[in-house]
């Protein structure tokens, strides 16, 4: 109850969208998921802030669907025939996340304070963290304490998002020297 006050509060035309699926859902060939914002969720909440500056507000509303039949018929009606301004997504159906770290967590020098990858902080079904970690490399972005502002240089270089206690920082390589 609570996700769907906050679902109807914050985006109103998923919330209409919603409604109208949840008694429309059997005209549809394969699973269709609610809005992400739904879907998922933050094994704790202080880890929240996170994943709410990783992942863009108009995806946390998207509503995806394992059949692309069910994407076209669902975009004429949501956007073409009740006017919503919701999105709608392909997902493959899965019983297995694709996407895993470049490395394992414990590769991290401990002084670094780095502690877990944001992937590792959520739940969800599978098919939708799959397309979140496919859209924001959510199984590489690091999540570590405040030491890990004084270690960024060391990081690896695939570590192209990272957060420390309260800030998100984005690592840029530049094309020419190369250097971060």
């Amino acid at each position: 109850k609570k996700r769907l006050g906050n679902l109807r509060s914050s985006f109103e035309d998923a919330y209409q969208a919603y409604q109208w699926l949840e008694r429309n859902r059997d005209n549809f060939k394969g699973h269709i998921f609610n809005p992400i914002i739904m879907e998922i969720t933050v094994s704790e909440a202080k880890y929240a802030k996170y994943l709410e500056n990783t992942i863009g507000m108009r995806d946390l509303e998207m509503f995806l669907c394992t059949e692309k039949e069910d994407v076209a018929k669902l975009v004429k009606i949501f956007r073409t025939d009740m006017r919503l301004k919701v999105n709608v997504g392909f997902i493959e159906d899965s019983d297995q996340l694709q996407f895993e770290p470049q490395r394992d967590i414990a590769d991290f020098p401990r002084n670094q304070g780095v502690y877990a990858y944001l992937i590792q902080m959520i739940e969800g079904p599978i098919p939708v963290l799959n397309y979140l970690c496919k859209l924001y490399r959510l199984h590489n972005v690091v999540v570590g304490d405040d030491r890990i502002e004084n270690h960024a240089s060391q990081l690896p270089p695939d570590i192209r998002v990272f957060f420390s206690t309260d800030s998100r920082f984005n690592v840029v390589i530049s094309r020419y020297p190369g250097k971060k």
